[in-house]
């Protein structure tokens, strides 16, 4: 569906990448495009690796963005080169954090300029269903028996 030789003609900057992480299938990963030099490089937030200040805002090749992902939605932005980059160097110090920094919040502050994630959102209402069924049908057991 998408490219993954990472082609300067099958991405534009700003573009916003959503795939899955291929040994969590259930993961999404974020991360925004940035065309340079004929090469295509994306910006993200991950866990995987700190940068020299500590955190873990990097820029990598779409092909190293690639051995551990595959694309699965590409979102055109208004964003351009220099606001990316901008707002990734003041936040390349910042650590990467599930709840408060993770690769959406990253992502959605540079392109809304508000810290969201749905997928944790998601997952959090998720669990608590899961947990209150779970605590219902463990109860309602106990009074029958």
């Amino acid at each position: 569906m998408y490219s993954v030789t990472g082609d300067v003609d099958s991405y534009k900057t700003g573009d916003l990448l959503t795939a899955r992480v291929k040994s969590l299938p259930f993961i999404y990963h974020k991360g925004l495009i940035v065309l340079e030099d004929n090469q295509v490089y994306v910006w993200h937030n991950t866990p995987m690796y700190k940068n020299q200040f500590g955190g873990s805002v990097i820029k990598e090749t779409l092909q190293d963005w690639l051995k551990s992902r595959t694309i699965t939605k590409c979102e055109k932005t208004n964003l351009d080169k220099t606001e990316i980059e901008t707002l990734s160097n003041e936040m390349k110090h910042k650590p990467f954090h599930l709840l408060n920094f993770n690769c959406e919040q990253y992502v959605f502050l540079i392109k809304d300029k508000v810290s969201k994630s749905p997928q944790l959102r998601f997952w959090a209402f998720t669990s608590i269903t899961a947990l209150i069924l779970f605590t219902v049908f463990k109860n309602k057991k106990k009074l029958i028996f």
